[in-house]
């Protein structure tokens, strides 16, 4: 079942050669909802000009739930349905990522969360 999502785009990692789906990069970022996403495989480098967005971009596209890959956040985007909304304005950056900061492993561990951001507390 095709599902829509929009995604503020974090992370966009190098692509790599695939014999599956040619070239891919996987990205991640965060939902409106402030939960991790996932997109694999994104064809990068075929995707029109208009639709090629970077790290802070918000963007709109169709995925489907993976069939090999059971973790929650992760996504197989339609690359043909990839809309780039616009940047993230820089004073909003940060509040899009509190969602997904934590000061430990505990809460990610029970909810079986496969990544989470850490921020270290100092100890007196």
């Amino acid at each position: 079942m095709v599902k829509k999502d929009k995604c503020l785009i974090l992370i966009k990692a190098n692509p790599h050669l695939s014999s599956k789906y040619f070239e891919t990069v996987c990205c991640a970022g965060v939902g409106e909802d402030g939960k991790w996403r996932r997109q694999y495989p994104v064809s990068f480098r075929i995707l029109d000009d208009a639709q090629k967005f970077k790290r802070w971009s918000w963007i709109e596209y169709d995925f489907i739930k993976p069939g090999d890959d059971d973790r929650k956040e992760s996504q197989k985007v339609q690359d043909h349905s990839i809309v780039v909304i616009g940047q993230a304005k820089i004073k909003d950056r940060t509040k899009s990522l509190e969602s997904l900061i934590f000061h430990g492993f505990e809460k990610q561990e029970e909810n079986l969360d496969s990544r989470t951001s850490i921020r270290p507390v100092e100890s007196e």
